[in-house]
């Protein structure tokens, strides 16, 4: 695929976006040719813009007739593509990718791999200051493998003034199930 197509920074027109989908061919089609690689490798090339639903390019696949490593590599692409400037838009927060995510599972993504996925991803890495709903600041202490986007976090300012800090568990206090992380503090 062209670079002028690949570094544009407006939008592609009709027949560039069809060309830009043709990449997951032009890759299969080269490894195959230059390289000995394994028929599970070259499905995972070809899928990897597969989407559960149909929606997805080449070939319009749907749900388990996507490979096994396709959906897989779908869900770290997508990942990858959006928290990654490109010309046309600034990189998102790693939180923003895993909402778009999650909210394609079933539907765009594997369900299992969507699951696999966020049990690996940390979003907030310990230490990281973040803003809160309720306008407080904290700092992310630890955080749940089955929840990454609700960790324990230490609040040590509330509505601009400091505070004697105090834990919140994002997961599993009652009190603060209504909070939710805002984005990464700078």
């Amino acid at each position: 695929v062209s670079k002028d197509i690949l570094n544009k920074p407006g939008k592609l027109s009709e027949v560039e976006y069809k060309e830009i989908q043709k990449h997951s061919e032009y890759g299969y089609d080269y490894l195959k040719k230059q390289y000995s690689i394994y028929p599970e490798t070259l499905s995972a090339v070809v899928d990897h813009h597969e989407k559960i639903d149909g929606s997805g390019y080449p070939y319009g696949k749907k749900d388990k007739a996507i490979s096994r490593h396709g959906r897989i590599i779908a869900v770290a692409d997508v990942f990858d593509a959006l928290t990654s400037d490109r010309p046309y838009r600034k990189a998102l927060p790693p939180s923003e990718a895993v909402e778009y995510l999650m909210g394609g599972s079933s539907n765009l993504f594997d369900t299992d791999v969507i699951t696999a996925f966020m049990k690996r991803i940390v979003p907030y890495s310990s230490g990281v200051t973040v803003r809160l709903s309720n306008q407080s600041l904290a700092v992310v202490i630890r955080n749940h493998p089955a929840a990454c986007l609700r960790p324990v976090v230490r609040v040590f300012q509330s509505e601009g003034n400091p505070i004697k800090p105090y834990t919140i568990d994002l997961l599993n206090d009652r009190a603060f199930l209504d909070v939710t992380i805002l984005g990464i503090d700078t």
